[in-house]
């Protein structure tokens, strides 16, 4: 769930919370809540959404929803308390920069000093050394800042998964070929490293492991229809035979030969 806010914010409490164990009350305020994990962990769920956050995530928590806590864990969080305005908002199809735009949950750019701006907001807020209007300038800053890392992270997740998809689809269509780096990144225009990354996280294997597995797994179906040996090993684009031999048992845990035997008696 994301929201897109307008307006200044209006601070109504800041917050501190360092706690061997605890979780986060359940309830339901009548303000938004803002919270960023400094060390620790804290698992949340936000009307039904749920996260297991770390260091350097943020929570963001909105009025009339119910929210809770979903686990007992250590964790030193800084918190507001704020009122402002704000509706529903679709996923970024692009990055707003006129509009504040941010998720339920998220991770904090590393270079942005949340803590510290904070620290300081809420320092002078109890020394009476800041005005609503200080407030309201200085924490929206912060808000837009975040939601820009926000929305870019989720434009990138987005390639990512419609890369990585895109790539399964390439390597299931050439399993016979030689599949090189190079092919790759000219034909999706990443490097290699970020084309890996991206198929990683969302296959848990490397694009060069799924290939292996794709073509033994094809060379398993063409052995057990009857088709030889070093023919199946030649189609899919192994030049080495006894490499192609010694992978196969990897994968399989039988030889190519004692596959043929099997299914020929």
């Amino acid at each position: 769930m994301w929201y897109k806010f307008s307006g200044n914010p209006k601070k109504v409490w800041f917050g501190h919370t360092l706690q061997e164990h605890g979780k986060h009350p359940d309830r339901v305020l009548d303000v938004w809540v803002f919270g960023y994990i400094h060390s620790g962990n804290m698992g949340l769920n936000a009307g039904g959404e749920k996260a297991d956050l770390k260091a350097g995530s943020f929570y963001l928590l909105p009025p009339g929803i119910r929210h809770f806590g979903t686990d007992d864990k250590f964790n030193d969080v800084y918190w507001v308390h704020f009122k402002i305005n704000a509706r529903p908002a679709e996923k970024p199809e692009n990055v707003d920069f006129k509009n504040i735009r941010l998720p339920l949950f998220g991770k904090l750019p590393a270079e942005l000093p949340v803590k510290p701006v904070m620290e300081a907001m809420s320092r002078l807020s109890r020394q009476g050394l800041s005005s609503d209007e200080m407030f309201g300038t200085q924490f929206k800053a912060l808000l837009y800042n975040i939601g820009l890392e926000a929305q870019k992270n989720a434009l990138k997740q987005n390639r990512g998964t419609r890369t990585a998809y895109e790539i399964f689809s390439y390597l299931e269509k050439n399993i016979d070929k030689n599949i090189r780096a190079s092919a790759l990144e000219a034909k999706f225009g990443y490097c290699y490293y970020e084309l890996n990354g991206f198929f990683k996280e969302h296959f848990g294997t490397t694009i060069k492991q799924k290939v292996l597995d794709m073509k033994i797994k094809k060379a398993f179906e063409l052995l057990t229809q009857g088709e030889k040996i070093a023919g199946v090993a030649e189609k899919l684009g192994f030049n080495d035979y006894y490499y192609f031999l010694k992978l196969f048992k990897k994968i399989k845990h039988i030889t190519p030969k004692q596959l043929k035997k099997h299914h020929s008696s």
